[in-house]
């Protein structure tokens, strides 16, 4: 598993590669994880 810092390292890179805005930013980052979110309530049991 990726490190805290790593984490933050990747975000801001694809923040400055793509040229987004913080509002964009969080706006993907608000998107990916409610699409893990809604993956792990739909199909609990593949992630055993």
């Amino acid at each position: 598993m990726a490190k805290a810092e790593q984490i933050v390292t990747a975000f801001r890179d694809v923040a400055a590669t793509k040229n987004l805005s913080d509002e964009e930013m969080t706006d993907l980052v608000k998107e990916g994880i409610l699409a893990g979110l809604a993956r792990f309530t739909e199909q609990p049991s593949k992630l055993k």
